[in-house]
């Protein structure tokens, strides 16, 4: 399968996850453990992202610093018990979303949010 690719400067999605690139590491940016972006409610699927990659977060954003390369993936969650697949750069089985490869640098990432006009308030998209 093909894997679309992501530059700098550039912003994209995969589903109800959105990501966009960063020139630089926020200031006050804590390491964390890399774990799913976002959990399928119904099926067991996760977003992922996978490679040489260290996750940081700062003030409620995610944020991935790509060593040398990574794969935002959409895959079935129990794939992840494997902790090799973490450190992966190969195309896991996908569950429904194209793969992204993404190169070098640093990138948010966020859950899609819409508007319900009936309760007044935004809400997460639902995958």
């Amino acid at each position: 399968m093909k894997k679309e690719k992501v530059s700098t400067g550039i912003k994209f999605h995969q589903g109800d996850v959105q990501g966009r690139s960063l020139s630089e590491l926020p200031q006050g940016a804590v390491r964390t453990e890399n774990t799913p972006l976002a959990l399928g409610e119904k099926h067991g699927h996760a977003h992922v992202v996978t490679g040489d990659v260290e996750r940081y977060t700062v003030d409620r954003r995610v944020i991935f610093f790509v060593k040398t390369q990574a794969i935002l993936q959409h895959i079935n969650l129990s794939l992840m018990e494997n902790k090799k697949n973490w450190e992966t750069t190969e195309v896991l089985p996908v569950a429904d979303h194209k793969p992204i490869t993404l190169d070098r640098g640093y990138y948010e990432f966020c859950i899609q949010n819409e508007y319900n006009p009936y309760r007044k308030v935004f809400e997460k998209v639902r995958d």
